[in-house]
């Protein structure tokens, strides 16, 4: 139990520090993105990438799926055949994603106010492609090459880097700008899936012999998997998106940027996820070891936005004109929603990986369904940008306990 223990914590800090790089590349790029675009574009891009995470939540569970699979002694067929049939998957899904989105690209205009179609076209590649990277990132998490896990995750902040240097290079116009950054971000995706594609093949070396899979490639447990991430996606988007509804591109941009405070938290929790689904999974671990490790991961979490989360609020003008300069300023009313509903998301994170992890996605995705019901009610009757965003915090805060409280109660009642 103790070496466990150890690699646990061995392997988090490692993928942690990663993660770490990695969050700081990404912040390095909101706050270069900030400067280089206007306040209006910002918002765009922001949306555009909340659009984005709501459409991979495929891959987000593919994911999880795959890292389970890896991670599980009870392989069904050649690890390379089954990555074969996940890719087969991946592609269709690829190509459903882009014809759905070209033929309502009316309809999202509307939704995300975006009125230039070059654009629009774009982010609909953007998330059409974004379904091979989770693949890959589910390879290298089950077969636990945790450092390859960071490196690969820091892929997508570089080229939104690059991105953005080349769009400054290229051009003093907002909007060319914007669309520059599109562009090189779509090139940025197909490099990061041919280099996960290589990297995963290398990893799982030959087929041993020729074997047919005959099993289902999903149980009722991976598409409960699905909508947990389904959920979990609306959770993290729905704030930004009804911000962006119900104010207008300025507000989108204000609440872009300190919504990057509370996401310090988020990354740390995806970290831990990281590490928590393929430890949970494994057939070894007993109930008890796999209790331990979710009360670690979850006060590890919890400390960590104390200790994050407190200065930012209680020096919030600072960091603001600091980082972004006075014409953000605005934003700071804004810093106290973002801040309760990242917890909760984080809480969630963990959770959802764990009950992946474990196999007992039931009664969460029974309480995932009520908080969804009541934040879309919330979003449909209250008008208000800042009653619905404490609408999000006070349901999330719920929802995530409720989760926990319904797994503990499971675990009890197998004990009597």
């Amino acid at each position: 139990m103790e070496r466990k223990d150890n690699k646990f914590l061995q392997a988090s800090i490692i993928l942690f520090g990663l993660n770490i790089m990695a969050s700081a590349l990404n912040y390095l790029c909101q706050l270069v993105m900030a400067r280089v675009l206007s306040v209006e574009s910002y918002g765009t891009i922001n949306t555009i990438f909340s659009f984005m995470m709501i459409v991979a939540v495929p891959g987000a569970t593919l994911t999880m799926v795959v890292a389970k699979y890896y991670a599980g002694d009870n392989h069904l067929c050649d690890k390379r055949l089954y990555l074969k049939k996940q890719l087969r998957v991946v592609l269709g899904l690829t190509a459903i994603a882009a014809i759905a989105l070209l033929c309502t690209l009316k309809l999202f205009s509307r939704l995300l106010l975006i009125n230039d179609h070059f654009v629009l076209i774009m982010a609909f590649f953007l998330a059409a492609f974004g379904y091979f990277q989770p693949l890959y990132s589910g390879v290298f998490s089950g077969n636990k090459c945790f450092i390859l896990v960071g490196i690969y995750s820091m892929f997508i902040p570089l080229y939104k880097l690059l991105a953005v240097g080349g769009a400054y290079l290229y051009s003093k116009e907002d909007k060319i700008r914007l669309c520059v950054v599109l562009i090189i971000l779509i090139l940025g995706v197909i490099i990061t899936a041919l280099y996960g594609h290589f990297k995963s093949y290398n990893i799982l070396g030959k087929d041993s012999v020729t074997q047919v899979y005959k099993e289902r490639l999903y149980t009722r447990e991976d598409l409960n998997a699905l909508f947990l991430n389904i959920s979990l996606m609306l959770y993290m988007n729905i704030d930004l998106l009804s911000v962006r509804y119900y104010g207008d591109e300025t507000e989108s941009g204000l609440y872009s940027s300190v919504l990057l405070f509370g996401r310090i938290i988020y990354y740390f929790a995806t970290t831990l996820g990281t590490i928590l689904l393929p430890s949970v999974a494994d057939a070894t671990m007993t109930e008890k070891e796999r209790k331990k490790t979710l009360k670690k991961a979850l006060i590890l979490m919890i400390s960590f936005a104390a200790i994050s989360m407190v200065p930012i609020n209680l020096f919030k003008d600072t960091f603001i004109k600091f980082l972004y300069g006075v014409g953000y300023l605005e934003a700071d009313k804004y810093v106290i929603y973002v801040s309760i509903i990242c917890l909760s998301l984080s809480i969630y994170t963990i959770m959802v990986n764990y009950v992946v992890g474990v196999g007992k996605t039931k009664n969460a995705a029974i309480i995932m369904l009520i908080v969804d019901i009541l934040l879309l009610g919330s979003v449909a009757v209250l008008h208000s940008v800042t009653h619905i965003l404490l609408a999000i915090g006070i349901i999330g805060i719920i929802g995530a306990i409720a989760i926990y409280l319904g797994e503990k109660m499971v675990g009890n009642n197998k004990k009597i």
